[in-house]
């Protein structure tokens, strides 16, 4: 997939697109499938602002063919967010195209620049989001309220934690060494 990508020759040559990609396995139910699962891909391209999809597509499924034996490549631009969501989210979201058990590998994977900040903050920003949501849903409050707790609790809990760690750094460096692990102090021989 990368050789695909690549600034030198790929598709980041042409434009300055990022990806987002998610593996599917075909259910091996076709006539013409012999009960094999193939695998496949669905992606999301950022960057081809401008770009006549057409010729792109073209290309791409030149390319695609060329580096993995593909036949079926298609481009299409999503107009909304939900047509995102509806693509990757819930059209093909289908529990008989999830990786077999045998399997081994990264459902999903994108290029380094498709988010708009590190996975491990936008993680947390949606955890927050979803936390606040579900305050303001069972004490029946706005959402912009519900926001403003969750941020003084989290607030609270990182002085916590940091507290907590400061003591126990305290409690470590004031503790002798644990027994067995004494260490011996020779005498250093005069040099004079």
């Amino acid at each position: 997939m990368e050789s695909i990508f690549s600034r030198r020759n790929g598709l980041r040559s042409r434009w300055p697109c990022q990806y987002f990609a998610r593996i599917e396995f075909t259910t091996g139910a076709a006539a013409t499938s012999g009960g094999h699962r193939r695998m496949h891909v669905h992606m999301l391209l950022k960057g081809l602002a401008g770009a006549e999809l057409a010729d792109e597509e073209d290309w791409i499924r030149g390319e695609w063919k060329r580096h993995t034996g593909a036949w079926r490549v298609e481009l299409a631009e999503l107009r909304t967010p939900e047509g995102a969501i509806h693509y990757l989210g819930l059209h093909h979201a289908k529990a008989s195209q999830l990786p077999p058990p045998w399997w081994r590998g990264m459902a999903e994977r994108s290029s380094q620049g498709y988010w708009s900040a590190p996975i491990k903050q936008l993680r947390e920003e949606a955890r927050r989001q979803l936390w606040a949501e579900g305050l303001a849903w069972r004490l029946g409050v706005e959402l912009d309220v519900a926001r403003r707790r969750v941020e003084r609790d989290c607030r609270r809990r990182e002085h916590e934690r940091a507290a907590a760690g400061a003591a126990l750094d305290a409690l470590r460096h004031d503790m002798p060494p644990a027994a067995g692990h004494q260490t011996a102090v020779a005498p250093v021989p005069a040099l004079f």
